[in-house]
C-alpha cells in the first residue's frame, strides 16, 4: 500500500504564512512582539492595519468599481430629482382637478337648488295653485262685466272668453285636486 506523506498542521500554517510574505512584507522587528500584543494591534488598531496592507495591494480595481458607482449614484440622483420635480407637478395638477371639482360640485348644488325652486313638485303646484286662482279671478271680472255687453258680436265674444277662462280653470282644478289624491300631477 502506498502511503503518501501528508502535512502536519504546522506545516500548514507555515506554507499559509509563507504565501501571505510573499504578498506582503511584514513590519520590521515584528518578532520583538508577543503574541498577545500583535492580537491587540489586530483588534484595536484595525483601521490603521488596513492601510498598512493597502499599501501593498493595487487598488485600481476599486477605485474603478467606486467611481463607477458614484456615477451610478449621480444618475440616480438625477433621475430622482426628475421624479420629484414630477412628483410636484402632478400633485400641483391632482390639487387643481381638486379646486375644479369642487367648483362643479358647488356650481352643481346651486343649479340644482334653482332648478328645484324654479321646476320642482312645490313650485309647480304653487304656479298651478297660483294660475288656478288668477283664472278664477278673471271668471269673477268677466262675469261682472257681462252687463256692459252692448252688441251681439260683444256678447259672443264675451261668451267665448268666459268658457275659454271657465274651462282653463275646471282643468287645473282638476289637475291639483289629482294631485293631492295622488301625490303626483299626472297627465
Amino acid at each position: 500500500m502506498d502511503v503518501l506523506p501528508t502535512l502536519s498542521i504546522q506545516e500548514k500554517d507555515n506554507e499559509r504564512n509563507d504565501k501571505r510574505n510573499d504578498s506582503i512584507p511584514l513590519p520590521e522587528a515584528i518578532h520583538l512582539l508577543s503574541s498577545k500584543e500583535i492580537i491587540d494591534l489586530i483588534q484595536i488598531h484595525r483601521h490603521q492595519l488596513e492601510l498598512y496592507v493597502t499599501r501593498f495591494n493595487p487598488l485600481t480595481e476599486i477605485v474603478e468599481k467606486i467611481n463607477a458607482f458614484r456615477d451610478q449614484f449621480r444618475q440616480l440622483e438625477e433621475e430622482f430629482e426628475d421624479l420629484h420635480e414630477q412628483r410636484n407637478e402632478v400633485q400641483a395638477q391632482l390639487e387643481n382637478c381638486r379646486i375644479l371639482e369642487s367648483k362643479y360640485v358647488a356650481s352643481w348644488q346651486d343649479y340644482h337648488s334653482e332648478f328645484t325652486e324654479k321646476y320642482g313638485d312645490i313650485a309647480m303646484r304653487n304656479k298651478l295653485e297660483q294660475n288656478t286662482k288668477k283664472l278664477g279671478e278673471e271668471s269673477s271680472q268677466l262675469e261682472a262685466s257681462v252687463r256692459t255687453v252692448e252688441s251681439a258680436d260683444d256678447l259672443d265674444e264675451f261668451i267665448k272668453t268666459y268658457l275659454d277662462t271657465r274651462t282653463q280653470y275646471h282643468l287645473r282644478r282638476e289637475k291639483l285636486a289629482t294631485w293631492e289624491s295622488q301625490g303626483k300631477l299626472r297627465y
